[in-house]
C-alpha cells in the first residue's frame, strides 16, 4: 500500500495510484489538520499551537473542544 501527497499547488492525496476526493473528509479543518501536520514533519505541535492555527482568533475553550473532536 502506497501513499502519495501533495502539498503544493492543490492538495491531493493518491493511495495506490487512485486520487482521493475531497469529499471525503468530514471537515475542510480535518484536511487542514493534515496538512499542517505534514508540513512539518517530524515537528511536535503543542495544543496551542494547533488550535491557534486552526482557528485563529476563537475563544480558546471553544477552539479547544473543536481540536479534541478532530482528534477522535
Amino acid at each position: 500500500m502506497g501513499f502519495e501527497v501533495r502539498l503544493f499547488g492543490h492538495f491531493e492525496i493518491v493511495r495506490d495510484g487512485i486520487f482521493i476526493p475531497d469529499d471525503v473528509w468530514r471537515t475542510g479543518k480535518n484536511c487542514e489538520l493534515l496538512k499542517l501536520l505534514l508540513s512539518a514533519p517530524g515537528q511536535v505541535f503543542s495544543r496551542d499551537e494547533l488550535v491557534e492555527a486552526l482557528w485563529p482568533g476563537k475563544g480558546f475553550s471553544e477552539a479547544q473542544s473543536n481540536l479534541r473532536g478532530r482528534m477522535s
